[in-house]
């Protein structure tokens, strides 16, 4: 397995230390991005460069990371291929596929895929910031409450 150092980022008290989120892209670039963004809602992160490193980390993770955000279109496994993979091993969290679209027919695949919303990499991706601060009410991203609706996401 893969696995990239966790980044540091000041803990919200409300976000245990414990608490990881789990990035997974295979753009290098996208993954410090998104690690930075969910370090600064408080969370400890850990990056992955493909979905087969993180469909193989979930059966020994202990505890389950609190969310995973998995990037559509990767080399190897694709995101709904990697949340089918992480779902049969047991794990129950929130799940994240991020796209550069979303048309109607991904948002249907990632939801059969057992992934909890669909969302566009939009603009300083305030679609993934609003659905965090959505279910971590206590998060540290002071702009995630500020952002706007994410492009799709399951009744509630």
């Amino acid at each position: 397995m893969t696995q990239h150092p966790r980044l540091r980022a000041p803990m919200s008290p409300a976000v245990m230390p414990c608490q990881d989120a789990w990035i997974v892209d295979d753009s290098a670039a996208a993954r410090r991005l998104l690690g930075a963004l969910i370090g600064r809602a408080g969370f400890s992160v850990v990056l992955f460069e493909s979905g087969a490193d993180a469909a193989r980390a979930i059966t020994d993770a202990d505890p389950h990371p609190a969310l995973i955000v998995l990037d559509m279109q990767m080399e190897g496994l694709d995101g709904c291929t990697t949340a089918r993979a992480i779902r049969r091993a047991g794990y129950a969290g929130p799940i994240a596929l991020i796209s550069a679209t979303t048309s109607p027919a991904l948002v249907r695949r990632a939801l059969r895929a057992g992934a909890d919303a669909a969302l566009r990499k939009d603009a300083g991706f305030a679609g993934l910031r609003a659905w965090v601060a959505e279910r971590f009410p206590a998060t540290d991203d002071a702009d995630a409450s500020a952002a706007a609706s994410p492009a799709s996401t399951p009744g509630g």
